[in-house]
């Protein structure tokens, strides 16, 4: 028989969707790849589909909000989209034990304090942190569309 993946996507109102795949071969798994074409009609290019998984953030952290993101989500964040200067980066919040909660509230003197002390990677990890701000935002903005509204 056909064995099914469920797979999450970003949905066109900006909230996470999820639909039922079939997999291949009956194994239980389907390529990553596979999966979003199916899904978007968009085939990754070759150095997406030579990624591993493991070079992918997981699942969890793609789902759930940033405020609820460990250390560890961060530190993935943070190779992702800052992956010049990570080593530098990854030792100054594994060090000050930041979370996604304290990462939505970073600012250039606290990225001082924390030994960040270029002013340059100050404003790289700012920018990033603000892309980030951005998403959750319309993350946000979106799951109140779609929650049952309340009649008065």
């Amino acid at each position: 028989g056909t064995s099914w993946l469920l797979a999450a996507f970003l949905g066109p109102s900006g909230g996470d969707e999820f639909a039922p795949v079939p997999t291949s071969a009956g194994d239980g798994f389907a390529s990553i790849p596979t999966v979003l074409q199916d899904l978007t009609g968009f085939m990754p290019t070759e150095s997406f589909q030579q990624m591993s998984i493991s070079a992918c953030p997981t699942l969890g952290s793609l789902v759930k909000p940033v405020v609820l993101w460990t250390q560890q989500d961060v530190c993935k964040w943070l190779k992702k989209h800052c992956p010049h200067n990570y080593l530098i980066y990854v030792e100054a919040f594994s060090h000050h034990a930041i979370t996604g909660r304290a990462l939505l509230r970073l600012n250039g003197e606290k990225l001082q304090r924390m030994g960040i002390a270029l002013e340059a990677q100050r404003q790289e990890v700012l920018q990033q942190v603000l892309q980030l701000q951005v998403r959750e935002e319309v993350r946000n903005l979106g799951a109140k569309t779609q929650a049952p509204s309340s009649s008065w």
